[in-house]
């Protein structure tokens, strides 16, 4: 028996959050459509993007097309309605005056849309090949030497365990690396211990002094952030091309004293806008190479998780108290999951609205799942008496991993070896600014 074909069909509908110009201007980098032919079929009711698909390829289809903001059907050609659409195209054919518009209503309504580069976007698999027994005996280690040398190793100890979760994370057969020295990182702890001294003895000799040890502590901590964002990227790397922030530190400021400040004097009101703030930082100031990423998240996305974790927090109380002796239970069993919701929301929401270019990303974490994981490791943690530690990290970076995926527009050694190109063309003029990190 042969198998089902499948038709790609959009109904002019898109997802929460995006813009219809942003989704047609990503559509167009996709197609070979001119202007008009893309206006038409966002302006159609249905449009069949695809036809005749195994069911596969049509996921696939349906995957890239969600990611740029489309809702998109996948209809069985057994289930299509094509005849009946066209017996009234038809009989509307000889219905219509003379004189009136004779454009077929098929154009408007079933329009054939052939993305010219879609068949060479790929959505690529993340993998975790890191074991728990494995990362214990780094761990452990990094424990006992951190205590020994009084803080001296844990600079070694951050790139040891940064070095493992790297190098067992992979995408298309490549791992990525975290290049960075631990001396370096030991140069940045030594002037974080330093300026700690001064301001613990500050405030021991004299009350103005530790305000204005304080005040000066409070100015320059986004340069601090600015600092260690900009050390991680440069040192973090997936077949020989660095990453990049260009943030800069008015900037940083702004979104995480300014913002955060104005969301206390507002209740909390402005907490998920000053969120936002600090995501769209974050992401819009790393570059792949010279390659930007870009985030289309949206304020109100932010807002509707706030307003579900509320609603979630409001049902669970209410239900605490009416259960009589299970109600702690309850309300313990209600912060894994509302825990987890906030984890796996801001994550696919983060993952599902960032491109670096053309390529983009697809997250689906999912409540139940991510909620069993939280529970069980907790419970591995409180019986082990942190024992569990690295087994509940691995299994954390292994269920991420799974849940993410990578979409490749064309060949990515194409665009990873542009990149690199450009880097190379660019030169390391800029690797002593790289000298230490705070540690943050």
């Amino acid at each position: 028996m042969a198998e089902a074909q499948w038709d790609v069909v959009f109904y002019g509908k898109l997802l929460p959050g995006f813009q219809r110009k942003s989704v047609e201007e990503e559509f167009a980098k996709r197609t070979a459509f001119a202007e008009e032919i893309i206006q038409k079929i966002f302006s159609a009711d249905r449009v069949t993007i695809k036809r005749n698909l195994e069911q596969s390829t049509a996921q696939k289809y349906k995957s890239i097309l969600n990611k740029i903001g489309m809702v998109i059907e996948l209809e069985s050609q057994s289930d299509s309605p094509k005849e009946a659409q066209n017996s009234s195209i038809e009989q509307s054919q000889e219905e219509t005056p003379a004189g009136a518009n004779t454009e077929p209503q098929a154009a408007q309504e079933d329009t054939v849309a052939e993305p010219a580069t879609a068949p060479s976007m790929r959505q690529m698999e993340f993998s975790f090949t890191g074991n728990g027994r494995e990362y214990f005996k780094i761990w452990i280690v990094n424990i006992i030497l951190t205590v020994i040398t009084l803080g001296f190793y844990s600079p070694w100890a951050k790139v040891r365990n940064k070095q493992y979760f790297y190098g067992n994370t992979w995408l298309d057969e490549s791992s990525f690396s975290y290049l960075a020295d631990p001396i370096k990182l030991l140069k940045g702890r030594v002037i974080a211990v330093v300026f700690f001294i001064i301001f613990s003895l500050a405030s021991n000799f004299s009350p103005i002094l530790s305000l204005v040890m304080g005040l000066l502590l409070l100015a320059i901590f986004p340069w601090f952030i600015v600092r260690s964002l900009a050390f991680n990227a440069h040192y973090s790397c997936y077949r020989n091309v660095t990453l990049r922030f260009k943030g800069k530190t008015p900037e940083a400021a702004k979104v995480f004293i300014l913002f955060p400040f104005l969301a206390l004097l507002t209740i909390g009101i402005l907490g998920p806008y000053a969120y936002y703030r600090q995501q769209r930082f974050l992401l819009e100031n790393h570059c792949f190479g010279t390659t930007p990423f870009t985030f289309h998240g949206k304020a109100k996305d932010y807002y509707k998780i706030l307003g579900f974790i509320i609603l979630g927090a409001l049902v669970a109380l209410g239900l605490a108290m009416v259960t009589g002796p299970v109600a702690p239970l309850l309300i313990i069993l209600a912060y894994f999951v509302i825990f987890a919701y906030f984890v796996i929301s801001t994550t696919n929401l983060r993952f599902n609205n960032t491109n670096i270019g053309a390529q983009g990303f697809s997250a689906i974490l999912e409540l139940k799942g991510f909620s069993w994981l939280l529970i069980t490791n907790t419970l591995g943690l409180v019986f082990t008496l942190g024992l569990f530690y690295p087994w509940a990290a691995v299994r954390t970076a292994r269920y991420k991993a799974e849940h993410i995926q990578f979409i490749a527009d064309g060949d990515l050694n194409t665009f990873v070896a542009a990149e690199e190109e450009q880097i190379n063309a660019l030169g390391e003029e800029v690797g002593e600014v790289f000298d230490f990190d705070i540690g943050l």
